[in-house]
């Protein structure tokens, strides 16, 4: 009789076991949503300030007399690049 309650204990230790770590991941889990929108948040932030700043840089150009070949659609780093060049050659 023995050893038909060692593997029912080493069942529900198991089963105990399964459980804790089914609420560990499914904590992990909230916490990782709870990040990535915080960093989306982050990011869109910092978009935010990117554009206001470029906006900020075509107005002071265009306030000087550079051409208005400028345009925030195109956020490379040739984009910033290009509008600190002309605006580093209208202040020379």
């Amino acid at each position: 009789m023995h050893r038909i309650e060692e593997p029912e204990e080493k069942k529900r230790v198991a089963n105990e076991s399964v459980e804790g770590l089914m609420m560990d991941i499914a904590a992990a889990e909230e916490e990782i949503i709870r990040w990535k929108s915080v960093a989306e948040q982050e990011a869109a932030a910092g978009r935010a300030v990117e554009q206001e700043f470029l906006a900020q840089i075509v107005g002071l150009l265009l306030s000087i007399g550079t051409s208005s070949e400028i345009t925030l659609s195109n956020n490379s780093i040739d984009s910033y690049f290009f509008i600190l060049s002309r605006l580093y050659m209208a202040c020379k």
